[in-house]
């Protein structure tokens, strides 16, 4: 019984240390990857202009149906952050909306639940 416990125990803090490589973010900044995702920077563009800019690529997006909502769809953006925990950086993930006066802006959504417009940002574009 002793040895499956340790056995168990190693386990444990095996996948412990394994798993803090899984937060990091795996498609990388102003590049297309093996993947054929990428990260572009944007500067109050609307994001499927900013991904039409790289040859063959579109912005990532979800469409959706709201009748009270002229959006039909919305792009994934990510915004930097400046927080106290764990590290003082990161990144805020987000939507970039197709209607007029929200597409040149990120809306994120702050750890503390607070929603957040961000002018500047980076698209998540796919090639075809």
């Amino acid at each position: 019984m002793k040895k499956f416990n340790r056995l168990l125990l190693g386990a444990l803090f095996s996948l412990l240390f394994l798993s803090q490589g899984a937060f990091a973010d795996p498609i990388q900044d102003n590049v297309f990857q093996g993947r054929r995702v990428g990260w572009f920077k944007s500067n109050s563009t609307p994001c499927p202009i900013v991904c039409k800019k790289m040859k063959g690529s579109v912005a990532e997006f979800e469409a959706f149906f709201a009748p009270q909502i002229k959006n039909k769809r919305t792009s994934v953006c990510k915004a930097p952050t400046h927080t106290k925990q764990p590290s003082g950086k990161g990144w805020l993930y987000g939507n970039n909306f197709s209607s007029a006066g929200r597409n040149r802006l990120c809306l994120v959504s702050t750890p503390s639940g607070r929603a957040q417009r961000e002018k500047r940002f980076y698209c998540l574009c796919v090639l075809k």
